[in-house]
């Protein structure tokens, strides 16, 4: 019980980081492949969300804010808002990419949520104004290479229509 709360708690975390509401899912312009192994939360306020035993993979699409509109300036802006979310929260390098022609920025972080440690894998791709944000994320323990890979393959998947 207490897993399954922390992951309605994450999730409503990520759907509330931006400043507008996500766009509705009859806006939907990418597409992407879901590994073996994943189930669909047709129930989810997210673009996508996905879930496989306690990990859980969401997109949501938010309008970059004027103060934030570059994918540095977005990822800096994100991490403040994470900062004040999370007691604990300790970030790796971002990388920054392309994902299907567009700007993409890479960050990894770790949190105490509740006492729980998690990890999350996020890809930011950016256009037109908008954030499409791709998160993955698990309790710390269960981020194995499976997960990740998992996390690769729905990231390289990422196309717009």
């Amino acid at each position: 019980m207490r897993r399954s709360g922390l992951l309605v708690v994450c999730t409503v975390f990520f759907l509330s980081l931006g400043l507008v509401p996500s766009l509705s899912a009859a806006s939907l312009d990418f597409s992407l492949i879901v590994p073996k192994g994943w189930t669909q939360r047709t129930q989810s306020k997210a673009l996508a969300q996905y879930k496989k035993g306690p990990g859980s993979f969401l997109v949501t699409a938010d309008t970059m804010p004027q103060t934030a509109n570059t994918p540095d300036g977005y990822v800096a802006f994100v991490k403040g808002q994470l900062g004040q979310a999370f007691k604990s929260v300790t970030y790796e390098p971002v990388v920054a990419g392309r994902t299907d022609g567009h700007d993409s920025r890479e960050l990894k972080y770790s949190a105490d949520a509740s006492g729980i440690k998690m990890k999350f894998d996020v890809l930011y791709v950016f256009k037109e104004g908008k954030a499409y944000t791709l998160t993955g994320g698990t309790m710390a323990d269960f981020f194995t290479p499976e997960f990740e890979a998992d996390l690769k393959a729905f990231f390289g998947s990422f196309k717009f229509k």
